[in-house]
């Protein structure tokens, strides 16, 4: 299940033979001062370790490095006014172990990835204004672990224009909009993520939103635990979606998507909503325990129930207004 706990401590790596190595100082004790002139004057492959220190600055990775905080990463910190803190737009640069922020009234985010497969792991990403992470276009593939994304004004990950990512053992939480929002074709594989405390809500998918949800524990968000609306197509898979101030799942304005093997508890409203030609096929769920009924489907309502449990809910388990209508299978109870 989801990662609770963060970034874990790290190791600065030995350099291999031949490899460029690279000291960023802040107090004037390495190589450089700030971050921008080390890139300026690293190789591909070069390894540049950052010592302890606020760098207040913005940085565009085109060149394929490895950028790596030395210690504690709460040390490590890299800020900025915006628009933007990091651009990464290298095949396969590496940031590790550092903190990074905007601060600034008007940034679009504190990450920007917008074409090759980087990675980013073991960070602390927050931000004043706009998202933590924005993943945008079809050549954005970046490999994101161990990193926690809370407190952004926006949401934590912003995936759209057919952009897709590897996203996992991440810790989103506290943000301003959803942890994510995937829309206009974004494709990510988020796995082993907890997504909690979102303001707006934990995932919301809409505007031909893809994507696969894959054992994630997504908890107490304000809105719907997970949104999925116009177009989207998502699968959920493994999930628990849990103790949201609303549905667990609502599903609506034709929206469709796979959601399977989830268990669904503890929301206040129904464990799953449907409604305004919205259309999931949903299998093997456990939907039990929630404060409304089970599946609330209403105002033209439509899906694809099998295998599923619902146990326990508040006014019981089915509850389908006139207009609406579903195919259900071996459920229990089935009516």
């Amino acid at each position: 299940m989801a990662n609770t706990v963060g970034p874990a401590p790290a190791i600065v790596p030995s350099p291999v033979a031949g490899q460029q190595r690279i000291i960023v100082d802040a107090n004037g004790q390495g190589d450089h001062q700030t971050l921008n002139a080390a890139i300026a004057n690293a190789t591909v492959g070069a390894l540049i370790v950052v010592r302890p220190g606020v760098y207040a600055e913005a940085i565009r990775i085109s060149k394929d490095v490895t950028i790596f905080g030395d210690g504690d990463h709460t040390r490590v910190v890299l800020v900025s006014e915006g628009p933007v803190t990091v651009t990464l737009e290298a095949g396969r640069a590496v940031i590790r172990n550092m903190t990074l922020r905007t601060s600034g009234t008007s940034a679009q985010g504190v990450i920007l990835v917008t074409t090759g497969a980087p990675m980013l792991a073991d960070c602390d990403i927050s931000s004043a204004t706009g998202a933590g992470i924005f993943l945008q276009g079809p050549t954005s593939n970046p490999v994101i672990v161990r990193c926690t994304i809370h407190d952004c004004r926006g949401s934590g990950f912003l995936v759209t224009d057919q952009a897709k990512g590897t996203i996992e053992d991440c810790v989103v939480y506290g943000n301003g909009l959803s942890g994510f929002q995937i829309r206009e074709g974004g494709n990510p594989s988020v796995r082993a993520c907890l997504i909690r405390d979102g303001k707006e809500g934990g995932v919301f998918i809409y505007d031909r939103g893809l994507g696969l949800i894959e054992n994630c524990d997504i908890a107490g968000n304000t809105n719907s635990g997970v949104r999925i609306a116009r177009g989207s197509t998502p699968i959920l898979r493994d999930c628990v979606i849990r103790d949201g101030k609303q549905a667990g799942v609502y599903v609506y304005e034709q929206g469709r998507g796979t959601i399977e093997k989830c268990d669904i508890h503890g929301n206040t409203n129904s464990g799953i909503s449907v409604s305004t030609g919205g259309n999931p096929v949903v299998r093997d769920c456990a939907i039990n325990d929630n404060r409304g009924p089970g599946v609330y489907v209403y105002d033209r309502g439509e899906g694809t129930f099998a295998g599923c449990s619902l146990r326990g809910n508040g006014p019981g388990a089915w509850k389908i207004e006139a207009g609406s209508s579903l195919v259900r299978t071996g459920n229990v109870p089935n009516e």
